[in-house]
């Protein structure tokens, strides 16, 4: 499989690491309620760990 290498990934790894673990915040629905899909606003590394229950 291919991954992905940088100048600092090694870093970025960590830093990853130490980004706190969010919890998405339920809002109004928009269209239709019986979907799995979902809208997330906000940060993309937060929204990430916001996912990985999921």
């Amino acid at each position: 499989m291919p991954t992905l290498h940088w100048l600092t990934r090694e870093e970025d790894l960590k830093a990853a690491g130490h980004a706190p673990y969010r919890l998405l915040e339920h809002m109004e629905t928009r269209g239709d309620a019986d979907t799995e899909n979902m809208l997330i606003r906000g940060d993309n590394l937060d929204g990430l760990k916001a996912l990985l229950p999921y």
